[in-house]
């Protein structure tokens, strides 16, 4: 087009040169644009990676500190702020709100003939019923040890109770399977409520009512439920 339009040879070749260095210069800061926005993409990305990978890592650590390890219940902190929420709530509507302590019977003789692993895998298959099993407005944790808690909101002592039987029977009908034989287990119940219309209820004297329950439990030969008199 220079060519058809320019003709002046001199003139030409200079217009020829102009338009040459303008196409190059123009690729050349076609590329650099392009490797710039390329970079910033990458950068971009690998930003939102980490970002991504900071949040699972914080999702994980939030789970941690509130979950068993084991089996993925509460753990006995996160159940002791829950109790005192919910007793708190009850209060100011009049209701009340059950407790179950739930101990796993000879869970040592498990460990002792079976290994760590079995007992493990008890802990486990225990804590799936107790979950499977209860509203989703109820609170399980495993407290320790074979030692497990329900916390019932909106429930009476003897609804409560009717939920603790449902619970050992489920139990102890839940075998669980290792190497060529199977282990069955049982748990004793200890259950407690707040009193009706309680407005200066405790979630710790609550716990050891249902604990003490427990006891007469085994005191009682195991496997069964026993609500707390007071």
């Amino acid at each position: 087009l220079i060519g058809q339009t320019q003709l002046d040879p001199a003139m030409l070749g200079s217009n020829r040169v102009n338009g040459l260095t303008a196409a190059v210069l123009g690729w050349l800061l076609a590329t650099m644009s392009w490797r710039k926005t390329a970079v910033n993409l990458v950068l971009t990305r690998q930003l939102a990676q980490r970002q991504r990978e900071l949040e699972a890592k914080q999702t994980e650590l939030r789970r941690l500190a509130t979950r068993d390890g084991l089996t993925g219940l509460y753990n006995r902190a996160t159940m002791d702020r829950l109790g005192r929420r919910e007793l708190a709530r009850a209060a100011r509507h009049g209701l009340q709100v059950g407790l179950l302590v739930i101990d796993l019977d000879h869970f040592k003789r498990i460990n002792d003939r079976w290994g760590h692993p079995a007992g493990d895998a008890v802990l486990t298959r225990a804590a799936k019923v107790l979950k499977r099993s209860v509203r989703k407005s109820d609170f399980v944790a495993r407290l320790g040890g074979e030692e497990f808690m329900v916390l019932l909101p909106h429930t009476d002592a003897p609804a409560a109770a009717q939920l603790a039987e449902k619970l050992r029977e489920r139990i102890a009908q839940s075998l669980v399977p290792v190497a060529d034989d199977v282990i069955d287990v049982t748990a004793s119940i200890g259950v407690a409520a707040t009193p009706a219309q309680a407005q200066d209820a405790d979630f710790s004297a609550l716990y050891l009512a249902a604990d003490r329950a427990m006891y007469r439990a085994k005191a009682a030969g195991r496997n069964c439920v026993v609500v707390d008199a007071a």
